[in-house]
């Protein structure tokens, strides 16, 4: 037996008929001079939400600015990816060591193909620790402080990295990064699902890789 409840007539009030298989909104909204112009009806979803429901509202600006101050993490995990092979073949041709020092650091750090393939591999496996904690550690700080609380990975790995002088020190350093990217990878989709609309849902879903692209590119234009 359906089941009807009227809302306050002060504002546009809302008269909701539900059902077993689905519910019918109506709604009125009043003139000017306060009287009651006409009735709309709506057919609700499977979960009984009003298409005039903001869940059901377009991507907007705030909406949109929310997505990008986010996925600037998934920005730096794109750099994290693409930077290294900046000094890739700098690396290649220091097999007789560094040629010169200078203010305390060396022209270039030698390794051979299997130890390098090791320390650029430790930013994958940096990442698969970054996203174990991540989930548990976002419920409990919250998506947006751990969003900024993971940009100590970034800039600590970063300087770590920057200022190597051996292969120990750059292999921390791509560790540390790598951290940054699992945590980014995990919190920026997450956050995007959760503050995004259903109709926005699917563009802001594909925001994440699509930074992170952006970030890989943004590294290979530097390195020309």
């Amino acid at each position: 037996m359906s089941k009807f409840i009227e809302h306050d007539v002060q504002r546009p009030s809302s008269l909701y008929r539900t059902s077993s298989a689905a519910a019918t909104f109506a709604s009125t909204s009043p003139t000017s001079n306060g009287k009651k112009k006409g009735v709309d009806i709506y057919e609700a979803d499977e979960q009984g939400v009003s298409p005039t429901d903001s869940r059901y509202s377009r991507l907007n600006c705030p909406l949109l600015l929310f997505a990008i101050t986010a996925a600037i993490s998934s920005i730096n995990y794109g750099w994290v990816i693409g930077s290294i092979n900046i000094p890739a073949l700098v690396i290649e041709e220091c097999a007789d060591g560094p040629v010169a020092w200078t203010n305390g650091f060396p022209s270039c750090i030698p390794m051979s193909s299997t130890l390098w393939g090791l320390v650029v591999g430790l930013t994958p496996l940096g990442a698969w620790a970054g996203s174990m904690f991540s989930g548990i550690a976002a419920d409990k700080f919250g998506r947006k402080h751990m969003l900024m609380y993971n940009n100590a990975f970034f800039v600590s790995g970063a300087i770590i990295a920057s200022t190597s002088t051996s292969v120990a020190q750059l292999s921390v350093g791509r560790f540390v990064s790598g951290i940054g990217c699992g945590v980014a990878a995990n919190v920026v989709s997450t956050y995007c699902s959760e503050v995004s609309t259903i109709r926005s849902r699917g563009f802001l879903g594909g925001f994440q890789q699509l930074m992170i692209l952006v970030g890989v590119f943004l590294s290979q234009v530097v390195s020309i």
